[in-house]
């Protein structure tokens, strides 16, 4: 695996050139993963759907993760119910596309993270 860098390039670090690093940037964390397994599996969830406390993580956690993968369009969220508004999350193209990621990684840790 080689790493070209065009001259624009040239001033960033090379662990910010690897699209494994990028990749964990977005999703290598626990917490998000959490919420793109769990779109994988329901296509839609709550905010309450996600039960954050019995995951181990705060509720801050999951608020800024969720907006984290909005950033990333990983996730989109969509008015639910209106008075209070309230959102539902499913993910985009490009977090369905994580799907055999994730999959993998399933696999891996009910095989190898014992």
């Amino acid at each position: 695996m080689s790493v070209q860098r065009s001259n624009n390039e040239d001033h960033r670090p090379f662990n910010e050139l690897c699209p494994i690093w990028r990749a964990a940037n977005i999703i290598g964390d626990p917490c998000a993963l959490m919420i793109i397994r769990d779109l994988l599996k329901d296509d839609a969830c709550k905010y309450s759907d996600f039960n954050a406390r019995d995951r181990g993580f705060s509720l801050n956690t999951l608020s800024k993760r969720l907006k984290d993968l909005q950033a990333a369009d990983i996730i989109k969220s969509e008015p639910y119910q209106q008075n209070p508004i309230r959102h539902q999350y499913k993910l985009t193209a490009r977090g369905k596309k994580l799907g055999p990621v994730v999959a993998a990684m399933y696999k891996w840790g009910n095989t190898h993270a014992l």
